[in-house]
């Protein structure tokens, strides 16, 4: 007689155990697979934005050296009047020397400007805006002094603002 009561796994159990472990490792290597396919879609979208932001950026600033350099060709020139002034025995040159450098700043910064400028006491702010993309700009405002000593202007701001229209997604029902 056979005393031997135990449980015994049969081959093709474990048969089946082996097929159960691969199919589940098939799965995460699949899934896997799809989210580095996406990762590299996403990076490789954020690239590109970052790149053109960036290039942005580089012309944003080479607008705002134009700005300084027109600022202190018009400042020098104002300078070398005011010197050809201070010759003439008559007349207040330091008056009318802030009065040309103010009418050449009005006329630059109506020239650069996305806007009318806006004219404050002894300031004037202008904004003007670089494309980043066909939805995105960068605005700066840029406050530039009237008055030919100290600083010629000041970047109050610089942010990235949305210039395409948002359109509603309507795939969705929501009640």
């Amino acid at each position: 007689m056979n005393t031997n009561q135990g449980y015994r796994i049969g081959p093709g159990a474990t048969s089946l155990l082996m097929i159960f472990v691969a199919l589940c490792m098939t799965t995460v290597s699949v899934l896997t697979l799809i989210n580095a396919m996406h990762d590299t879609r996403l990076t490789d979208r954020s690239q590109t934005k970052i790149k053109a932001f960036y290039a942005a950026d580089v012309r944003v600033q080479q607008e705002l050296a134009d700005l300084d350099a027109k600022l202190a060709e018009a400042r020098a020139a104002v300078k070398l009047a005011a010197r050809a002034e201070t010759s003439a025995p008559e007349g207040e040159p330091a008056a009318q020397s802030a009065d040309a450098y103010a009418v050449k700043v009005r006329a630059i910064a109506s020239e650069l400007a996305a806007e009318p400028p806006i004219e404050e006491a002894n300031d004037l702010t202008m904004v003007f805006a670089v494309p980043l993309d066909e939805m995105q700009q960068i605005a700066v405002k840029v406050r530039i002094s009237l008055t030919p000593t100290g600083a010629r202007y000041t970047v109050v701001s610089q942010a990235t603002q949305s210039i395409g229209e948002w359109v509603p997604d309507e795939v969705i029902t929501v009640f």
